[in-house]
């Protein structure tokens, strides 16, 4: 996937700054956020499974399997299984979307 153009400039700015000043150049880009570090990919992992979950714990458990499943429906574990599964997939499309 190719770079966005925002952070195409941000990086040719940042690398052009460094020619100018002497600046180590990772150094820079990592000081600008635009480095995915180790440290950093974790932080954006436990972000958004705290997303997820604030998202999930909104529903009661009742109200997902409606998502799926009409009022009077017989549900076994399965399906709780299969609606989670769909509800995360869906906030994975929402957030495809968005970015």
């Amino acid at each position: 996937m190719p770079l966005d153009t925002e952070t195409y400039l941000k990086v040719t700015a940042a690398l052009d700054r460094c020619r100018r000043t002497g600046w180590d150049p990772a150094e820079e880009l990592d000081r600008l956020g635009l480095v995915l570090t180790p440290a950093r990919k974790l932080g954006l992992q436990t972000h958004i499974l705290g997303l997820l979950l604030n998202q999930l714990s909104i529903y009661r458990p009742v109200e997902l399997l409606r998502r799926k499943f009409h009022a009077g429906h017989p549900c076994s574990p399965a399906d709780m299984y299969v609606v989670v599964l769909e509800f995360i997939q869906e906030y994975r499309d929402v957030l495809r979307e968005q970015g």
